[in-house]
């Protein structure tokens, strides 16, 4: 039996682009950075570019030291408590 799945907010994306981007804020303090994320529907953390860190004013070693596993290895990588907003909806979030 099949069920119908109906969402309050819809994002059109660009099927033929690599993954799915949709336009993301983070905010740290007063700090605000604007970028397109890419979605990756099973993850379990959300990753960021260091970049992204230091644009907010974030001292990015400083915060707790998580292992991600990947095909490659092992990542290192830190949690950081931030404002995320993306398609009307606003997290607060470890990344």
């Amino acid at each position: 039996m099949a069920f119908p799945l109906i969402f309050n907010i819809q994002k059109i994306y660009n099927s033929i682009e690599e993954g799915i981007t949709i336009p993301a804020i983070l905010l740290f303090g007063e700090d605000i950075v604007y970028f397109q994320a890419k979605i990756d529907t099973g993850a379990q953390v959300c990753l960021f570019q260091p970049e992204v860190g230091e644009q907010l004013g974030i001292d990015i070693e400083n915060g707790p030291r998580i292992k991600l596993s990947s095909l490659g290895g092992t990542i290192p990588a830190f949690g950081h408590l931030v404002t995320l907003h993306t398609l009307g909806l606003e997290f607060d979030s470890v990344v």
